[in-house]
């Protein structure tokens, strides 16, 4: 009997760690509801409902391909041959919260999908996979450029929902590459899901003094850009890009100003000034100019906006600030970012020859109250870290980076509910 006693004590050992370690199973990776995963009904009229469904609707507007184009895939300089090539993959986890009646919890009874889960809330994830490309050929080219949004309430084992979300972006890619079989641009919604597919096409014309750039988006809009080569004084806009819901009327979005000015010829280290002003659109519902008491934003209308920066001063560190003009006046965001010599591209193409590119940018963004999207509004702190690297040969010059982004001043203008949700992209893009 004094032997039995050990093994008494080794198996309540043993029983205890299978416990514990069921446990946390059920409590990290599989959490108690994980059952319910299928037949979660979206409770319409909820402004979680209406946030799931704005995300989903912006998430797939046309302007995020045009402006994916200016960022990546639009050249900046006159080449007498050559071309770039740019993918990114971009993901916001738990961008809104929308509420859900659970049928399967009346019906399983399962301890993993409890009766009193019935009505629930659940996190809606978005994803987004971008790819372009553009040649040019003594001053003349073309570009290309394509996107695929889409989004879902997650399930709620996240074991599922992580394997989910990191699979997605192979089967994005083909979809990119025939965008433009879908004449008008392709989007489905159903509930709080969607899918939607758009691109944009077009010609370049490129000078010493001024380059032209004009094209077709899929989901009927005309995209234009022009910009002064010297002072970096731009004008880019999409027009009829509004959506099936003519969101924001015809303007799709306007932005103009001055583009990475180099102030290093006047003053070395002042570094790269741009100044401009953004205009594009939020809500659902047809444009309105109405403004509830007490600051409170109505449920529609443009959101316009004023940008200052002031980036590779003494080639290390960025200052950003921002001001919104309309539908109310206030200081949108401030930030302050240390990064490697030379992180932010000049407009002429130029970069640093730097294998190793990081950056840490950290500030404050300012949210007006919507009432209609239950936003309390206030100030929160939002942050970046950008890491990345990359090489050059005699013909190519390329870049893989990754970005974890939290509050992004960007992201909030375009989804003010998605206060606190984690962001990430992936992107790569090369010359040649």
């Amino acid at each position: 009997m004094r032997r039995a006693v050990p093994l008494v004590a080794a198996a309540a050992l043993s029983a205890a760690g299978t416990a514990r370690a069921q446990s946390l199973a059920d409590s990290v990776l599989r959490t108690e509801g994980t059952e319910c995963d299928e037949n979660a009904i979206p409770i319409a009229g909820t402004s979680g409902f209406a946030n799931a469904r704005d995300a989903l609707s912006t998430t797939a507007q046309t302007y995020s391909a045009a402006a994916y184009a200016e960022r990546h895939v639009l050249p900046t300089e006159r080449q007498e041959q050559g071309g770039a090539a740019s993918v990114e993959f971009f993901q916001m986890v738990k961008a809104a919260q929308i509420p859900t009646y659970e049928s399967r919890a009346v019906s399983y009874g399962s301890r993993n999908c409890p009766a009193n889960y019935r009505v629930g809330m659940r996190p809606v994830d978005l994803q987004a996979m971008a790819l372009g490309g553009s040649f040019q050929s003594n001053g003349f080219g073309g570009f290309y450029a394509a996107s695929v949004a889409y989004g879902n309430p997650a399930m709620p084992n996240n074991w599922v929902r992580g394997m989910m979300l990191m699979a997605q972006p192979i089967y994005a890619m083909s979809t990119l590459f025939v965008a433009p079989l879908a004449r008008n641009g392709f989007s489905t919604q159903q509930g709080a899901s969607a899918f939607a597919l758009d691109w944009v096409a077009g010609a370049t014309y490129t000078t010493s003094l001024v380059g032209l750039r004009a094209g077709y988006a899929g989901s009927r809009g005309l995209y234009a850009n022009i910009a002064e080569a010297k002072l970096g004084l731009f004008a880019s806009g999409l027009l009829g890009g509004g959506g099936p819901d003519r969101r924001g009327g015809l303007l799709g979005f306007f932005r103009g100003g001055l583009d990475r000015a180099d102030l290093d010829r006047l003053l070395e280290g002042a570094g790269l000034t741009s100044l401009y002003v953004r205009d594009l659109p939020f809500g659902m519902q047809p444009a309105t100019d109405a403004v509830a008491g007490d600051g409170l934003l109505g449920d529609a209308g443009r959101l316009r906006t004023t940008h200052f920066k002031q980036q590779n001063i003494a080639h290390h560190v960025d200052i950003e600030a921002t001001m919104a003009s309309r539908p109310v006046r206030s200081l949108y965001d401030a930030t302050l970012a240390v990064h490697s010599a030379d992180f932010v591209d000049g407009r002429d193409g130029s970069r640093t020859d730097a294998r190793a590119r990081f950056m840490v940018k950290g500030g404050l963004v300012t949210l007006p109250a919507q009432a209609t999207l239950g936003l309390e509004g206030g100030r929160y702190v939002t942050g970046r870290v950008e890491a990345g690297f990359g090489g050059q040969s005699d013909d190519v010059d390329g870049t893989v980076g990754m970005a974890l982004l939290i509050n992004d001043p960007e992201l909030l203008s375009l989804y003010p509910y998605a206060v606190n949700a984690v962001t990430y992209r992936i992107q790569g893009q090369g010359k040649f």
